[in-house]
């Protein structure tokens, strides 16, 4: 079997092992395909499966590995304006807050609501609402103290 049609079966394993609520084994699976997908020019998968990394890592506080995993999909991605790229933004702004990075975090999450209203998604407004219950999230979670504007 080549590289690519392993890497492949390995995304679609890591899918259904994910499916079933065994993230450690979908992401064992994924991991083992990124690189065969990265020398394959398979960025749009690279993207997906970096998100669905950073994603799950955000929810287990595993903030450091969240934004490698995001920014290696960011650099997979190029600076093509694509839904791909609009999700790794936004979780990477998440995982930025999350880690009490709360001006960077806005940035990401600016660049990815407008990316999105340039694509074209019409929910974006209503996810752009969703940024102040992020920052009470975020503040509540470490940023305690913090003095300057938005603090809810």
């Amino acid at each position: 079997m080549d590289p690519a049609e392993r890497a492949d079966l390995l995304f679609k394993r890591g899918e259904a092992s994910r499916t079933l609520g065994r993230w450690s084994e979908a992401e064992a699976d994924w991991h083992a395909a990124l690189p065969a997908l990265e020398s394959g020019g398979k960025t749009e998968l690279v993207m997906r499966i970096c998100y669905e990394l950073a994603y799950q890592a955000t929810w287990h506080a595993r903030l450091d590995f969240g934004r490698i995993i995001a920014t290696r999909g960011l650099k997979s991605a190029g600076e093509d304006v694509n839904a791909g790229r609009c999700r790794l933004l936004a979780v990477l702004g998440q995982v930025h807050f999350f880690s009490g990075d709360f001006d960077r975090g806005d940035e990401l999450l600016s660049e990815a609501t407008a990316m999105a209203e340039a694509l074209g998604d019409a929910a974006s407004p209503a996810r752009r609402q969703q940024r102040p219950g992020l920052l009470v999230c975020a503040h509540g979670l470490g940023g305690i103290g913090r003095t300057d504007e938005r603090r809810p």
